[in-house]
């Protein structure tokens, strides 16, 4: 549910299941909406800001782990974990044999660490939200992987592809895919609005390779999200409201 100050907006309900003559408005009104919320707001008038709450040139911090002894709590706040002693660098970030389709992608060569040492790393990007998260709408994270990952937002699982059910730090991808659609098909995961915090917000990969000798690894990704603005008008709680739907 989101709401809306009704004042303002009452005669933008064409889309809406609901008989406006038959609704009494007494500031909100409850509404049922089919697919983005983003589309309905937009569709309302409502206006609606694209923000990038990861870049897809930010800095991650990443190790490359050697046992289980991380377990995890890699993947939770810097209050639970310190990643102090991680390395940290411009993604994306990976590496490509001379000359390979991948190389021009990668802003950051970790084939030093990575590379025929384990087939998979762990990356953290830390970032900050500071405005209402009533306001956070359609939040989605876009990854260019070679080859899977598992997702996680502030310790919870958000998202995974093309591993196993059980993930330990060797972890290999369950596929290999083809460069070309590494670049040109990015992964997306839509994100529970109610995962965010304000203030500090963890996510968390665990990126894998098909082998721990493959010649190529890339991992690139950006945090999108529709930010409501906070004016007249904007979201700020749920729709509520008095009345007869139109629908049964």
């Amino acid at each position: 549910m989101y709401s809306v100050d009704i004042d303002n907006y009452s005669n933008l309900f064409k889309d809406v299941n609901y008989d406006l003559n038959k609704v009494r408005f007494e500031k909100t009104v409850n509404v049922s909406v089919v697919g983005p919320i983003s589309d309905a707001l937009d569709s309302l008038g409502i206006p609606l800001e694209k923000v990038h709450l990861i870049d897809i040139d930010s800095i991650p911090k990443y190790i490359i782990p050697v046992d289980d002894s991380l377990g995890m709590e890699w993947i939770g706040s810097t209050e639970i974990f310190d990643d102090s002693s991680w390395s940290e660098a411009i993604q994306p970030l990976g590496f490509e044999s001379p000359g390979g389709k991948l190389e021009q992608q990668i802003r950051t060569n970790i084939g030093a660490q990575m590379k025929g040492v384990n087939s998979g790393g762990y990356f953290r990007y830390i970032f900050d939200f500071d405005g209402d998260l009533n306001n956070l709408i359609n939040p989605s994270l876009e990854l260019m992987i070679d080859d899977g990952y598992v997702a996680y937002l502030n310790g919870i699982e958000v998202g995974r592809q093309n591993v196993s059910d059980e993930i330990q730090f060797n972890s290999r991808a369950t596929v290999s895919r083809d460069d070309n659609s590494v670049i040109t098909n990015f992964y997306t995961e839509e994100l529970p609005s109610d995962l965010f915090k304000v203030g500090e917000n963890v996510l968390a990969i665990h990126a894998m390779n098909r082998t721990k000798n493959s010649s190529d690894f890339i991992l690139g990704l950006q945090l999108l999200a529709n930010v409501a603005e906070d004016d007249e008008g904007s979201i700020n709680g749920n729709w509520e409201g008095t009345g007869e739907s139109d629908t049964k």
